[in-house]
C-alpha cells in the first residue's frame, strides 16, 4: 500500500509492526508483559511506516520533479532534511491486536514546511 500526498506538507502512510517473541532494547519493568510486548509492535509499526515512506519517496517521481541528475552537497543536505521531517512524523491513528503475537497498525503523518517540493529536489537526481 503506497502513501497519499494531503496537501504541499503533508504525506500520510500505514504501516504494520508485530511483536516477534523477542524483546529488542530497554524492557520497561514497571509495565506489564502485554504492555510491553504491544509496545515493541507498535515501535516496529512506526518504523516500517517511515520505512515505507522513505520507498515511496525514493521510488516515485513525483510529476514535475526534474529528469537531470544533481549531485553534490546541495543533494545531500536536501535528503537530510527530509529524512528530519519522517523521522519526526506522528501517529495519527493506532489499532493492536490482544494476542500474544501482537500485531499493530498505524496511520503516520509525515508533515513539514514545502515538503513535496524538498522531496522533488532531495528525489530527482536519476542516480543516488
Amino acid at each position: 500500500e503506497k502513501g497519499r500526498w494531503v496537501d504541499e506538507n503533508t504525506f500520510h502512510i500505514s504501516g504494520t509492526g508485530n511483536f516477534n517473541g523477542k524483546f529488542y532494547g530497554k524492557v520497561d519493568k514497571t509495565k506489564s508483559d502485554f504492555q510491553n510486548r504491544k509496545q515493541q509492535a507498535m515501535e516496529a509499526a512506526v518504523l516500517h511506516a517511515q520505512y515505507k515512506t522513505l520507498e515511496d519517496f525514493k521510488g516515485k517521481r513525483i510529476i514535475g520533479a526534474s529528469s537531470r541528475p544533481v549531485y553534490g552537497i546541495v543533494l545531500i543536505k536536501q535528503k537530510k532534511e527530509v529524512y528530519k521531517f519522517i523521522r519526526a512524523g506522528k501517529i495519527l491513528k493506532s489499532r493492536c491486536n490482544k494476542e500474544y503475537k501482537i500485531r499493530c497498525w498505524v496511520f503516520f503523518e509525515v508533515k513539514g514546511p514545502d515538503l513535496k517540493k524538498k522531496v522533488q529536489k532531495a528525489f530527482s537526481a536519476l542516480y543516488y
